[in-house]
């Protein structure tokens, strides 16, 4: 019976080398004839792949949980490994390990070199000292040769390391083909483009996705973190950025997005919220679109609103000049544009051309759900014939009736559903009118509309319907030098005093309906604008 007791350890560095068993049952043959040379029995052992360089080992958790037994159980005596190198690549690490163990007790002992264990002598000292200087060199020869090796990799545009999802690894080492698997590679490059172009919000994608079946390598549904990190990822723009080696942007796989794209969707993910100074103020929502014609401040004329008191009760809602600080009242500013909104018609014809033109977007928009109800269909269509073939199967077979009815009811299931997903799909054309009749009432009752939209929708709103901003002289006269194509002003207000110019002659008209304009009225000069193009100003 053997006097003490021994635990041991088989180690290899990595998950293929374990599978392949390229050296754990060598080891484990010389471990059980250390332990019998030590007089000793082994009562557990670990095998596992588990990297041992240097940097890594005080927080490895092979060791942490043998060291923990042993604390646990304190009658064991030796610690056996094949060689040093299995143990530690770290010359410091080593020694502080080694005095960890020694201090519950435990020696270690190596299959290669059991008559170490117990010699003290310099000699003994010097031999074990060299066989762990010889790993961490044997470590630092490595780590160097694998890390110049991947930069050549990476240089010729191959990625050494695991393919991105949407990928798989191919025939030939580190070049990644798309992963045609449940349409993985499609269904990503669908969703990053459309996120770069601006047809889906980022969560909108993610949910897309889901929607149309795409899942992970693991067979989950995708986060909003891992689909942040594939929209910030270059890898799928065909650039290839790994480690510290330089980046290379001629990447050898096929790339996903261009360059472009990948640039888009990163500056969409990393946007950060703006200062409060910068942010949309519901109450002055015409901030810095307004700006001061005469002051001599150059890029600092714009105005912002800001509300000011006497402390004693009275109170003033203003745009101000961040120029030259003058100031004109917020609701007369409003209440001129309410009436330019008021006066605004569509042209004949404007309406026709502008359900064309939403049809166009609306079609363009919805791409990716009539590819999906394409999609549903050739399922549905698939599952309608494993059910054919399934009732011939019972009729041949009426033994196996039972058996067959199992799969034809969930056959009869999985159709019931794609129909339910195609019938909803199916609502675009219904919602098309529905969004028509939205959009038509909107324009027709520009005003009421107008200042109810949200801060996004009211900026770009603003921009369509005047695509130059508003000036105001120093006579405090506000001038809008052009507006949206789509209308023309058909009526006047009190103080709102309109000139339009001919582009064609140059010459000054004056529109059916509208006050003539006064002498000395100041307007804008015609310049370079659109045919049938409008010019006025309106006194504040």
């Amino acid at each position: 019976m053997a006097e003490f007791l021994a635990i041991a350890q088989c180690r290899v560095s990595t998950l293929e080398q374990k599978e392949a068993g390229n050296s754990l049952e060598a080891q484990e043959k010389y471990i059980y004839e250390c332990a019998e040379k030590l007089d000793a029995k082994i009562v557990k052992m670990w095998s596992l792949n588990v990297s041992s360089r240097k940097g890594k080992n005080l927080a490895r958790k092979d060791l942490q949980e043998i060291f923990q037994y042993c604390k646990e159980y304190k009658n064991i005596r030796y610690y056996i490994l094949d060689e040093v190198d299995r143990f530690m690549r770290s010359v410091e690490e080593y020694y502080w390990w080694k005095v960890e163990f020694k201090r519950i007790g435990v020696y270690l002992a190596y299959a290669k070199l059991p008559e170490l264990t117990h010699q003290d002598d310099p000699l003994a000292v010097m031999r074990e000292m060299l066989e762990v200087f010889r790993a961490e060199a044997s470590n630092h020869e490595r780590i160097t040769k694998t890390k110049d090796k991947m930069a050549a990799r990476a240089a010729a545009g191959y990625y050494p390391s695991n393919p991105r999802q949407g990928y798989v690894r191919g025939t030939i080492p580190a070049l990644h083909v798309p992963d045609h698997r449940l349409e993985r590679f499609n269904l990503l490059k669908q969703a990053l483009t459309a996120t770069a172009h601006f047809k889906m919000k980022p969560e909108e994608a993610l949910r897309w996705l889901n929607e149309n079946g795409y899942r992970t390598p693991g067979g989950c549904k995708l986060d909003m973190n891992h689909w942040r990190s594939i929209m910030l990822d270059p890898y799928y723009a065909g650039i290839i950025k790994f480690g510290q080696c330089p980046i290379n942007e001629n990447g050898l796989h096929e790339a996903m997005i261009t360059k472009a794209e990948w640039e888009i969707n990163v500056a969409i993910i990393t946007k950060r919220p703006t200062n409060r100074r910068g942010q949309f103020n519901p109450n002055y929502p015409l901030n810095k679109y307004i700006v001061h014609k005469d002051c001599d401040k150059g890029d600092t004329n714009k105005f912002s609103g800001f509300n000011h008191s006497n402390g004693k009760g009275w109170e003033r809602s203003d745009y101000s000049c961040r120029g030259c600080s003058i100031c004109l009242s917020r609701d007369d500013i409003h209440d001129h544009l309410s009436a330019v909104l008021d006066a605004m018609v569509f042209i004949g014809g404007s309406k026709d051309r502008l359900k064309k033109s939403l049809k166009i977007a609306w079609q363009d928009e919805e791409k990716y759900r009539f590819d999906k109800l394409e999609r549903l269909n050739k399922l549905k269509l698939g599952q309608e014939e494993v059910k054919s073939k399934v009732i011939s199967a019972i009729v041949s077979n009426p033994d196996m009736a039972d058996d067959l009815k199992t799969e034809l009811n969930k056959t009869k299931a999985k159709i019931a559903e794609y129909e339910a997903q195609i019938t909803e799909a199916g609502q675009v054309d219904k919602e098309f009118r529905d969004f028509t009749l939205f959009a038509l009432d909107f324009v027709d009752n520009l005003r009421q509309n107008f200042w109810r939209l949200e801060p996004e929708d009211f900026i770009a709103c603003l921009k369509l319907l005047f695509p130059e901003a508003i000036e105001v002289d120093s006579g405090k006269k506000l001038h809008i030098s052009r507006i949206s194509p789509l209308y023309i002003l058909n009526s006047v207000t009190k103080n709102l005093k309109i000139v339009q110019f001919d582009t064609k002659s140059g010459m000054m008209v004056t529109p059916a309906g509208f006050e003539p304009a006064i002498a000395g009225l100041r307007t804008r000069s015609p310049g370079p604008l659109d045919e049938g193009a409008t010019c006025f100003s309106m006194a504040y």
